[in-house]
């Protein structure tokens, strides 16, 4: 039992070592420091955890091992490829000007996909180079505080 108790941890201080994550790093943290028999009121006192997050994150561990301390949520899967993503780019990199419609129109007709939120569309205008604000393309400043398009 000793023996398996020292490999745990040692298990969990590699976890740690190279999951800097956040949350994966609290839980792990919470169970190694049970594993040392550390009190559960310390934990909770070091950590800023409740008894519950204690006792669940163990159970994982225990369970299946440091898989089962990982993150589970990994997000949803995009609307668009990468690839896609790239063409759209560089496709609003070529326009003069462009509003948030114009290109909300272009991605629906090309690629049938019509975002839930504008930030969508905001992020590949940024992406871009260009301010969803005005949907023009920003002039990089120069050191001089010209910019590029007057010193031409």
């Amino acid at each position: 039992m000793k023996q398996t108790r020292i490999n745990s941890i040692t298990l969990l201080e590699h976890f740690i070592k190279d999951h800097p994550s956040g949350k994966e790093l609290k839980r792990a943290l919470a169970v190694k420091l049970a594993l040392e028999n550390y009190s559960y009121r310390d934990i909770q006192s070091i950590l800023n955890v409740s008894l519950g997050f204690i006792t669940k994150w163990k159970h994982y561990f225990q369970t299946d091992g440091v898989e089962g301390l990982q993150s589970r949520h990994r997000g949803s899967q995009g609307y668009l490829s990468l690839e896609q993503k790239r063409k759209i780019v560089s496709w609003i990199s070529q326009q003069g000007s462009l509003n948030v419609e114009q290109l909300e129109f272009h991605i629906a007709k090309f690629y049938d996909v019509v975002f839930r939120s504008k930030p969508s569309y905001y992020d590949l205008l940024k992406e871009a180079g260009m301010s969803w604000h005005k949907s023009k393309k920003k002039d990089k400043l120069l050191p001089s505080g010209g910019s590029e398009a007057s010193r031409n």
